[in-house]
């Protein structure tokens, strides 16, 4: 059987649909040629839950109506890569790559050296390894610490609906091994834009010409005011790649002590881009955009926490050249308004000039509060979460998080439990009560837990996920979740433990669940975009 309905809300003309949901709705299940024969199957996915030309017809609709907010396809493969890998003198790497469809997939992930020519990795065998995912499995790729630093990148197409970042682990004697998670950069980019604080820490990056051209580079910082303060130029021959701590390049030293944003262009070739930024002993990535969105975006960031050790900040620059304004509200976990004492209330108003960046700090003081915080980013700006943790005997651990879309009805990740704890905030940023239904799959892609989770209008929830009624079957194992909702929202924050080392986890919309349905079966949801058009 399939059959769907329409979401509608109201934006004060009348009502807007937002959204279509199906159950079932394939080539497969149609009932369409048995009742009006000679008119196809009239769905919007073929007998292999592939979406068909009336499915990017629907979105494309969907994207172009009043107040709707523009968004990529879902189910479209991508040329990646991960701009730095690092392992040996002291240093480890690996990628994590999930399957989020019902169908196995196979991709080639080819390793490149800094100076372009194949990058042997002695624990996977070669330049170049074959992954072979199972419906909802879970593969990881280790080049473990041992011998001499090396150092070069790693390329793939991810297969629609595979999602994936890799993870960096330092380790130094007498420290405690920090780690970094970094999500994965599209390799056919032309411009990539990241924010940097060079009044805290030190920034390092990664710069990768993956195409079959020569490439020149030019970069180009701001400080917090927009005010343009060094230019420079890198030369990068076809498939190569550098490395530089960002001030010491020539021209770039005036951002010492500074806080601002940079740009990196390339004129011919490709460039990707990794930003990690050094604090003490502590470092994490920092996330870059290819261009930052031209539209409004409704985001939020899940987890907000102060005091009791802990330290957040936000992080925003207006990649524009006109001046903008908005509000963040920070709100607790019961969903009323947090009062967050360094700014003064429950709102903060954030005024950027063109090419400005802007900071928003809950230090570390009292007793741990914990809460959220939502905002409407204007045209042209971008920003992540920081988190930092202080334990006493301990070096601090930072992690940089990405923002998360608060109009989205799923999200997914990938969890690692064989080597870290997983944490998680979810939060239903919406006016309206969710459950939250949690789905766990292991790297074979076995279901092997789920569980619900009720949340009222606005409230969060956070939690070690395996602690989850229904979810303890993933200690020990590596694999994936996914955290659906049929009324409301739903925002996903992830962290990993390992020892005292965190990091954030990336999420995703990983669209459309591909599983499959029998009469009977219950009804699942089938999104359409990654973000329903706000009223």
């Amino acid at each position: 059987m399939a059959c769907g309905s329409a979401a509608q809300r109201s934006n004060g003309d009348g009502a807007q649909i937002v959204s279509i949901n199906t159950w079932g709705a394939d080539d497969a299940n149609s009932w369409i040629p048995g009742a009006f024969p000679g008119y196809g199957d009239a769905t919007l996915f073929d007998a292999s839950f592939n979406p068909k030309p009336a499915y990017m017809a629907v979105l494309t609709t969907l994207q172009t109506g009043a107040n709707a907010v523009p968004v990529a396809p879902q189910y479209v493969s991508g040329a990646e890569v991960l701009p730095q890998l690092a392992f040996g003198g002291g240093w480890y790497s690996a990628l994590y790559f999930t399957n989020f469809r019902g169908s196995a997939v196979s991709t080639s992930i080819s390793f490149t050296s800094d100076a372009g020519t194949p990058l042997d990795i002695p624990s996977a065998g070669g330049s170049l390894v074959q992954e072979n995912l199972p419906p909802y499995g879970t593969a990881i790729i280790e080049a473990p610490n041992s011998g001499g630093l090396v150092e070069g990148d790693a390329r793939f197409t991810l297969p629609p609906g595979v999602f994936g970042y890799g993870v960096f682990r330092q380790s130094v004697p007498g420290i405690a091994d920090q780690e970094a998670v970094v999500p994965f950069s599209s390799s056919g980019a032309t411009s990539s834009m990241l924010t940097w604080d060079e009044t805290v820490s030190t920034t390092a990056v990664a710069i990768v010409n993956p195409s079959a051209a020569a490439a020149t580079v030019a970069v180009k910082l701001w400080d917090s005011g927009g005010n343009a303060i060094g230019t420079t130029t890198i030369q990068l021959a076809p498939n190569t790649k550098t490395e530089a701590v960002l001030h010491s390049l020539p021209g770039l030293s005036g951002m010492v002590g500074k806080l601002g944003s940079a740009q990196f262009t390339a004129s011919s070739g490709d460039v990707a881009v990794l930003g990690l930024r050094f604090r003490g002993a502590a470092f994490t990535s920092i996330p870059t955009t290819a261009a930052a969105a031209a539209s409004a975006q409704s985001e939020v960031l899940p987890q907000f926490a102060f005091g009791g050790g802990w330290y957040s900040a936000l992080y925003f620059t207006n990649f524009s050249e006109t001046a903008t304004s908005f509000p963040v509200n920070f709100i607790g976990d019961s969903g009323a308004p947090l009062t967050v004492p360094s700014v003064g209330g429950s709102i903060s108003q954030v005024n950027l000039p063109p090419y400005g960046t802007a900071t928003i700090e809950a230090p570390n003081s009292g007793s741990l509060v914990e809460g959220y915080a939502t905002f409407t980013l204007p045209p042209g700006v971008f920003g992540y979460g920081v988190f930092r943790q202080s334990v006493a005997g301990i070096a601090d651990q930072e992690a940089v998080v990405p923002f998360s879309s608060s109009g989205a009805t799923s999200s997914a990740l990938t969890w690692d439990e064989m080597v870290s704890t997983t944490a998680v905030a979810i939060v239903n940023p919406s006016s309206t009560a969710a459950t939250v239904v949690i789905t766990v799959w292991d790297a074979d892609g076995n279901t092997i837990g789920t569980a619900s989770v009720p949340l009222a209008p606005n409230a969060k929830t956070e939690a070690v996920l395996r602690s989850l009624a229904g979810l303890s079957g993933m200690a020990g194992q590596r694999g994936s979740a996914q955290f659906t909702v049929l009324s409301g929202d739903v925002a996903v924050l992830g962290l990993r433990f390992r020892g005292s080392a965190f990091t954030s986890i990336p999420t995703t919309n990983p669209g459309p669940p591909d599983l499959p349905v029998n009469p009977g079966d219950i009804p699942f949801s089938r999104a359409l975009s990654d973000r329903r058009a706000r009223p």
